[in-house]
């Protein structure tokens, strides 16, 4: 089950073989913290993480002085089908 926390999360992405500042939704899959890169919303206009990437909580700590942003994430995370470099 995934619950949405209406907090995000500023993290460095790699994708198509190029590194970004990224702001995501954070959500918690069976009490585990996870960075949802996108969403599938349904014709109903409910919503299920369609990427989502699991974050180690050690490297996730409360960012302050960053409006809409609320998490930092200290570590590079991957876009699912980009090899790690």
């Amino acid at each position: 089950m995934t619950r949405r926390t209406g907090k995000k999360v500023r993290h460095v992405l790699m994708h198509h073989g190029r590194n970004g500042h990224h702001v995501s939704d954070l959500v918690y899959i069976e009490d585990e913290p996870h960075v949802v890169l996108e969403w599938k919303i349904f014709q109903d206009g409910s919503e299920t993480p369609n990427v989502a990437i699991r974050l180690d909580p050690k490297y996730l700590h409360p960012l302050k002085g960053f409006p809409g942003e609320d998490y930092l994430y200290e570590q590079q995370l991957y876009w699912p089908d980009e090899p790690p470099r």
